[in-house]
């Protein structure tokens, strides 16, 4: 289309429309003159109650100042107008709000799930605990989860004495029967834990199964299976699977990497001291952790071996280590032995013991047990002593038996 066909359009397009008359033109610009003054009302007001809404506040917090610190009162400082808007700004300033909202509902949605908390934080209250008292979570799985908190005591000192010349306990003796389950290549340990919980305040008490399936070579993935009757501290969610919790890990991390040291694994086992000097002087080293609260620096070591033989995978650790942990212990004065003791089952058993609990809250003890033809652990117990839970003395709250046996497949049972 050239420029003389585009000029016969437009004039086509105009024929109808009549010119523009002076009285038309007039009236238009007062028109918008109108507008633009009720615009600029407008825009003045909000600046101004802006103003005094600031000015306001400002008086306050100067007044607020003034009731809690001596001194003259300074004057309140007023913001200055705000300038006018453009007024493209003020037609989507309401979309913006729009997606603002739409954020904060956002966010909002995003923390609702973790189920916790709605709205700011509080603020912490926690202490930090006293440096001599280093006290760990119980690992998971393992008998602490029957505890209560460790009692946090302030000891005179936690390192562990120089290690006894000679034994002081008869512990050492039972390392002269220890013997291991052989596994064959391709085959797989089966350990099945049964954990009774007495009723108390908390609950009816109840039982919890637990089966491992360990490889012959560690390293290699583990099975996991868990089931619960009643109610039993640690039992997989009722309403998930039927109350059945079943998972895998490789070298039986089931709860994922750890640095709790004093847990049967794999890589634990391979640095694990061969002679009771060199676990003595381990213990030593890791005298600050404190086990149960227990402030007394050679109960501490002998709860620290207590939890690693009373751990449910505990049927893993080799002969020659089980030998080296009874040795060990028996030169620590603070370990409780009681021979002729039962599981739950009814197996005859030696239990290695300590105490923890303090006199307010009464004292239990905490057992694991051996059977003294093997070197194996069967079971572990958890005994109200003086005035602990309102259980009378000697009561077992909680208990332990283990069976073990070799399967040739993961998932076999005997």
């Amino acid at each position: 289309m050239n420029d003389q066909e585009l000029d016969d359009l437009l004039g086509a397009l105009r024929a109808d429309t009549p010119a523009m008359t002076d009285d038309a033109f007039a009236t238009g610009r007062a028109r918008l003159s109108s507008l633009d003054a009720t615009t600029a009302v407008t825009d003045t007001t909000t600046g101004t109650a802006a103003m005094t809404t600031q000015a306001a506040a400002t008086t306050t917090q100067a007044a607020s100042t003034t009731a809690t610190r001596a001194g003259p009162t300074e004057a309140p400082t007023v913001a200055p107008l705000p300038e006018r808007r453009d007024r493209t700004v003020r037609r989507y300033a309401p979309w913006l709000v729009a997606a603002a909202v739409l954020g904060a509902v956002g966010v909002a949605v995003a923390v609702l799930p973790g189920g916790s908390q709605v709205g700011p934080a509080a603020p912490s209250t926690n202490q930090d605990p006293a440096p001599s008292t280093t006290s760990v979570p119980a690992p998971p799985g393992s008998l602490d989860q029957l505890m209560p908190p460790p009692q946090q005591q302030q000891p005179q000192s936690l390192e562990l004495p120089e290690m006894p010349a000679q034994p002081v306990n008869a512990a050492g003796d039972l390392a002269a029967n220890v013997v291991d389950v052989p596994v064959g290549p391709g085959q797989h340990l089966y350990i099945r834990t049964v954990r009774k919980q007495a009723a108390n305040s908390s609950g009816p008490g109840g039982e919890l199964v637990e089966e491992v399936w360990a490889p012959q070579d560690l390293d290699l993935e583990w099975l996991q299976i868990r089931s619960a009757t009643g109610s039993v501290q640690g039992a997989p969610d009722p309403d998930a699977n039927g109350g059945v919790e079943e998972q895998t890990a490789l070298g039986g991390a089931f709860n994922g990497p750890t640095e709790y040291p004093w847990l049967p694994s794999s890589g634990m086992l391979a640095q694990f001291p061969a002679d009771p000097a060199g676990l003595y002087a381990r213990l030593a080293g890791d005298s600050d952790r404190l086990e149960h609260g227990v402030s007394d620096p050679t109960v501490n070591a002998a709860a620290k071996l207590i939890n690693l033989l009373a751990h449910p995978n505990a049927a893993v650790i080799p002969a020659d280590v089980r030998a080296t942990i009874y040795r060990t212990l028996g030169y620590l004065p603070g370990l409780v032995i009681t021979n002729g003791v039962q599981t739950h089952d009814g197996r005859t058993a030696t239990a290695l013991g300590h105490d923890g609990g303090n006199e307010t809250d009464g004292i239990y003890r905490i057992e694991v047990l051996v059977d003294p033809a093997t070197g194996q652990v069967i079971g572990s117990r958890y005994l109200a002593m003086v005035g602990y839970g309102g259980f009378p003395d000697g009561t077992a709250y909680g208990q332990s038996a283990a069976t073990v046996a070799v399967v040739a497949n993961q998932g076999d049972r005997p």
